[in-house]
């Protein structure tokens, strides 16, 4: 508490509320000035005529064609940068292997879980590994699983 308060000023927030709800500004001095640009009309009548713009094309309009020919000339990195600008990020496909373990842990009830969890024992038909050998055993024998 500040020394120099008074204590009947202060008064708790409510639940949910933050005491800084607007938070520091993000400065974004860079995309800012590229956002206005992208806006202004592309006065540029010679480069106009030559990209085939009409009259008030933008910045904006001018980059986004000039993107989409390099596309159409087979430049990949043009042809992504448009993909991902309407598609998003392409996300990375994982696959596995051998899923008997991972499995296993699903199938486990909660007094199992709970073994594991305290004293690392693993339940009889628990599979060693991918394939499909079981049998008692306790956490550190063959099997060390991590967190992910």
């Amino acid at each position: 508490m500040n020394k120099n308060g008074k204590p009947e000023n202060l008064t708790p927030f409510k639940p949910g509320q933050s005491g800084n709800p607007g938070g520091h500004p993000k400065k974004r001095p860079l995309s800012d000035l590229y956002l206005a640009l992208l806006e202004e009309p592309f006065d540029e009548a010679e480069l106009r005529a030559k990209r085939k713009l009409p009259r008030g094309a933008t910045w904006g309009e001018a980059i986004a064609r000039g993107v989409a020919l390099a596309a159409i000339n087979g430049k990949m990195g043009a042809a992504r940068e448009i993909r991902e600008a309407i598609e998003g990020k392409a996300t990375q496909r994982i696959e596995f292997g051998d899923t008997t373990l991972m499995d296993a842990f699903e199938k486990m009830n909660e007094a199992e879980l709970e073994a594991y969890a305290s004293e690392g024992k693993l339940p009889d038909w628990f599979p060693v590994s991918g394939d499909g050998t079981s049998g008692p055993r306790k956490l550190g024998d063959e099997l060390r699983v991590q967190n992910c």
